[in-house]
């Protein structure tokens, strides 16, 4: 799911596609503790400034979680 929103545009530049397991593995563990999505977005936002140092629009993040909905137990 990162891969296919790819915020950054590394997947679409021929980067390898794991760029974004270390936000995966966050978000899976997130959705199954139930967290809010106002808190998956704030972490996402924090890991992409930590881990990739930029900073990704909020809207977009905002985005993004409202897909994961499905996922959710």
């Amino acid at each position: 799911l990162t891969n296919k929103w790819d915020p950054l545009g590394l997947v679409q530049s021929g980067h390898p596609d794991n760029e974004y397991d270390c936000l995966t593995d966050k978000i899976y563990s997130m959705l199954n503790k139930k967290v809010s999505d106002q808190e998956i977005v704030r972490i996402i936002a924090v890991e992409f400034k930590d881990h990739f140092g930029c900073e990704v629009k909020q809207e977009s993040i905002k985005k993004f979680v409202s897909t994961l909905s499905f996922i959710k137990v």
